[in-house]
């Protein structure tokens, strides 16, 4: 099967999902760019959701879901899209949030989404890149290292319930931690397995890769598809690094 994405294109999506947030760049290349590519790499070759419809664009408005599943020309499911490709060792909460389970949301976004009732959540956490010539992979690598654990690649796709974000409590369902260099704002730290569905691709990764749909470099397939070879690249450099927060 050929390739759906090249390499170059890839690293163009990583530059917009890690712009900052809220900023035009992220808010117009998701719209324009990483929606639109997602959507084309759950029909082309999914490992678990291809097949299950037609996967299109939510045209509705500006306000309404990112994709929508379509069966047999009828909208079956509609959910707003998120993904992560960067993970964090948080300093302060780490032992309710490991880096492994790592995943945030602005407060801002997360008081919304408590007034959206029956919303679905569609997070895709993809923590694949660790080629230290990369900006993503190089802070994977830092993030692994300064929490002191081996590198660890992940790929889940995260189903939450607006519904459920209501009840959820501080300090027991999400944390709070401020933002580096912006003391007015914070984000919400949250377990990934708080989440009510979750799906472990892992074992698809170098067929995705393969396949051209994923939205992150997957180094891994050739030299770094061993743990031993990941360590290797962890251990590369020893400086430590105080991460930001996200």
């Amino acid at each position: 099967m050929k390739k759906l994405f090249a390499p170059e294109k890839v690293d163009g999506f990583e530059k917009i999902i890690i712009s900052e947030s809220g900023s035009n760049p992220k808010k117009n290349g998701f719209k324009d760019v990483i929606e639109p590519s997602k959507v084309k790499a759950l029909n082309y070759a999914d490992p678990v959701l291809k097949g299950l419809g037609i996967w299109k664009l939510n045209q509705q408005s500006k306000f309404a879901d990112d994709l929508v599943l379509m069966i047999c020309g009828e909208e079956k499911r509609s959910v707003e899209y998120k993904i992560s490709i960067k993970t964090f060792h948080d300093r302060i909460n780490y032992f309710h949030v490991p880096i492994e389970d790592y995943i945030v949301f602005s407060k801002k976004q997360f008081e919304r989404y408590k007034t959206e009732p029956n919303k679905t959540i569609f997070f895709e956490r993809l923590i694949s890149n660790f080629d230290p010539s990369t900006e993503v992979g190089s802070h994977n690598l830092k993030a692994y290292r300064f929490a002191g654990k081996s590198p660890w690649v992940q790929w889940d796709y995260l189903f939450f319930q607006t519904s459920d974000f209501v009840n959820w409590k501080q300090d027991i369902d999400y944390w709070e931690v401020p933002i580096k260099g912006d003391q007015n704002n914070v984000m919400y730290v949250v377990n990934k397995n708080r989440a009510q569905n979750r799906i472990n691709l892992v074992e698809h990764l170098k067929e995705a890769d393969n396949n051209g749909v994923l939205l992150s470099r997957y180094h891994g397939t050739t030299k770094t598809n061993s743990r031993k070879a990941l360590d290797e690249l962890y251990w590369l450099k020893k400086e430590d690094s105080i991460l930001d927060f996200p």
